[in-house]
């Protein structure tokens, strides 16, 4: 083989005949292609684009205008940007050789490591494996400054930093619009969450509000039952009541006694009314609207799945009861003497373990009630005061929570759930 034909395979990478390379070719062209680093401007004219695009990250070339103190005028994009640079980088000037000195620093122990390489094969494979561990732009750079790689590996390993740049264009753009969306939709949560918070308050407020009228009335009534009972002493005092006064005493006390009863009576009946009225309105929710289809079994109490109840108050011999129907749907029941025996401070560990938090209004302090609601409040925990501590009313109340949509999971009530109408 001739000192042409050896050149021409050389350059192109095959022997003048067009046969393959034999090994003693391969040897020759090691041999005789010297290993010789090239700077920007030594490179082809359209290698610069993808040079700059793929090896200088903002920073390289924040760097490179301070210390040439390049300033650009009005607003200029990034594309703009990109393009001096790629005109600048294909020029023997100070700019191009500052980018040259930026890229060896940057990725000098990459240059190293190709550098070390010769053969053609291990060259390629070298390629392969820094992409496969992400440094596409360090291997892209150290490739292309040398001289001793091939033609064709070199457009090979273009081609795939240009194909690259295609996929990763079209997958920033699948994750710009993943991104739009889910900040679309964080913004109508959260505008459904504020809406959700201040119905919640204004509950709340309302709440506190008829507590506090209920509150003011029953100490005017204490007042005037006290006053009045002052004054019926006053009126029987064996040194000050005459004979007639004490029998006209004794005679409003017998009819104070009466109606008294009378009331106690109207109480009663007016009792077992609400109690049929919301067995009734429970019965209505529970009626199926297919036709067709028999009445399910009003009796059958909800599925609690796995929930923890908070019971503060009530009458302690028929807690094991309530404990025995709570266990039997599969939940828990933790329960607070509220204040009898119990301090009120272990309240707070009990709320934090609870899902939904009830309170007979009937059989409990109104200190520890108050307690109770205002942790529930604070932890937002639904609070379900209920009319008495009778086993028929717990059970009415949880059977109630559940036909009004509350879930318990997720520590929630809705928005047309009254919860003193619903439990009494």
């Amino acid at each position: 083989m001739g000192s042409d034909s050896t050149l021409k395979f050389l350059n192109h990478g095959v022997s003048m005949d067009g046969q393959p390379p034999s090994s003693m070719d391969l040897v020759l062209r090691n041999l005789r292609r010297p290993k010789k680093r090239l700077r920007l401007f030594e490179l082809d004219k359209w290698l610069m684009c993808s040079i700059v695009g793929t090896c200088l990250g903002p920073p390289d070339i924040k760097r490179v205008t301070k210390r040439h103190k390049i300033r650009f005028e009005g607003d200029v994009r990034e594309h703009q940007i990109h393009s001096f640079f790629v005109e600048r980088a294909a020029e023997n000037g100070p700019i191009s050789r500052s980018l040259s000195k930026v890229l060896d620093e940057k990725f000098a122990r990459t240059i190293k490591l190709v550098g070390q390489q010769s053969d053609d094969a291990d060259l390629e494979q070298l390629w392969e494996d820094l992409c496969a561990k992400g440094d596409v732009a360090a291997a892209y750079w150290a490739f292309m400054s040398h001289s001793h790689i091939p033609d064709w590996l070199r457009n090979n390993i273009f081609g795939d930093v240009h194909m690259l740049s295609h996929f990763m264009g079209g997958h920033n753009r699948q994750n710009a619009k993943a991104l739009w969306q889910a900040e679309r939709q964080i913004e109508q949560l959260a505008v459904r969450l504020n809406k959700a918070r201040q119905h919640a308050q204004d509950t709340i407020a309302g709440k506190d509000r008829q507590i506090g009228d209920l509150e003011k009335e029953l100490k005017v009534t204490r007042q005037q039952l006290t006053s009045t009972y002052a004054r019926m002493t006053k009126a029987t005092s064996p040194s000050r009541t005459k004979p007639a006064d004490r029998g006209r005493s004794e005679r409003r006390l017998s009819s104070a006694r009466a109606r008294i009863r009378l009331l106690e009576q109207q109480n009663e009946r007016m009792r077992h009314l609400l109690d049929a009225i919301a067995d009734v309105d429970l019965s209505a929710s529970l009626q199926p609207k297919t036709a067709g289809t028999q009445v399910e079994d009003d009796t059958m109490p909800p599925d609690l799945k796995g929930c923890q109840i908070l019971y503060v108050g009530g009458r302690y011999q028929l807690v094991p009861h309530l404990r025995a129907r709570v266990e039997a749907l599969d939940a828990c029941l933790l329960h607070h003497d509220g204040g009898k025996e119990e301090t009120l401070k272990s309240l707070d560990g009990l709320v934090d373990q609870a899902d939904v938090v009830f309170c007979p209004i009937d059989c409990i302090s109104h200190q520890a009630c108050l307690k109770a609601k205002h942790l529930c409040k604070r932890r937002a925990k639904p609070f379900v005061p209920l009319r008495s501590s009778s086993t028929s009313c717990f059970v009415r109340a949880i059977r109630m929570l559940e036909a009004s949509g509350v879930d318990l999971e997720a520590n929630t009530i809705p928005s047309n759930f009254d919860v003193n109408a619903q439990a009494e």
